[in-house]
């Protein structure tokens, strides 16, 4: 998916809201389930390559679509509702320790819930080493905060980690600092 900076924040920002909207409006349950919605499932695993951008895609698509049907209010004022979570498929050794140690908030393949899902991205190549070119960046509610820090500690590879710890380049602008 190419797209010009602005074009690209502006469907980042886009996404992120619909995002958080989208987790708010849902009842919150278990790490398993609460965050893996029927209506949202990609029926696939991410890949570190372009191939991604299209599940990612379609996921915030369909969730656009949803909330549209449904005339939800989107919420803009989210800065305290939780964290942004950048996820490396390319780093990912599918382990499962995440997986266990979050209670199931991220699967064995180390991907966060999927209706967290809010943008699949790419850094040119020329800035970052080939397994952290393409990464996800997803929305984690403050509810499940804990459980996220959980799967990251006990991740031995690092493919997941904070936004706002990495020491990598994520290039696109962020919505309010995030």
């Amino acid at each position: 998916m190419t797209m010009n900076p602005e074009t690209q924040t502006a469907y980042f920002q886009r996404c992120l809201v619909e995002t958080v909207t989208w987790c708010q409006l849902t009842l919150l349950g278990s790490p398993i389930t609460g965050l893996r919605s029927r209506e949202l499932n990609p029926e696939s695993n991410l890949d570190p390559a372009h191939y991604s951008f299209t599940v990612v895609e379609s996921v915030c698509r369909r969730r656009a679509e949803l909330l549209k049907e449904r005339k939800a209010p989107l919420l803009h004022d989210f800065e305290k509702a939780g964290q942004l979570l950048v996820f490396y498929p390319g780093l990912s050794l599918f382990d499962g320790a995440a997986e266990l140690s979050s209670d199931g908030y991220f699967n064995s393949n180390n991907e966060p819930p999927w209706d967290t899902w809010v943008y699949f991205g790419e850094s040119p190549e020329s800035l970052e080493p080939e397994d952290y070119r393409f990464f996800l960046l997803s929305w984690v509610p403050n509810s499940y905060l804990s459980i996220a820090q959980r799967g990251i500690d006990a991740n031995p590879e690092g493919c997941i980690e904070w936004l706002s710890k990495t020491a990598h380049r994520i290039p696109v602008k962020l919505y309010g600092g995030f």
